[in-house]
Formats: C-alpha cells, sequence, structure tokens
C-alpha cells in the first residue's frame, strides 16, 4: 500500500513540476512538486522498513 502511495505521490511531483504548473510562482511550482517527492520517498521507505 505504501509502495503505490510513494510511487504516486512522485508521479504527481513530476506532473506539477514539469506538465502543469498550477501557480504562477515558479519557486512555489518547485517547493510544492519536492514536497510530493519528499512525501512519496518517505512512504516507499517506511514500506520497506515494515
Amino acid at each position: 500500500m505504501y509502495i503505490i502511495k510513494g510511487l504516486l505521490n512522485i508521479i504527481a511531483g513530476i506532473l506539477i513540476c514539469f506538465v502543469k504548473s498550477p501557480f504562477d510562482n515558479e519557486v512555489l511550482n518547485i517547493c510544492i512538486s519536492l514536497l510530493f517527492f519528499v512525501n512519496g520517498i518517505l512512504n516507499i521507505r517506511k514500506a520497506i522498513k515494515n
């Protein structure tokens, strides 16, 4: 479950960063995509630990 969530978060981060930028502010877009990346990586690490 956590691996799927993590992969979805990473894909969402990539989509926000490169495909569709929801905000006019470029820095805000990068911050939000990084947030998704970190969240996805943490979910995958949590799945590996269990």
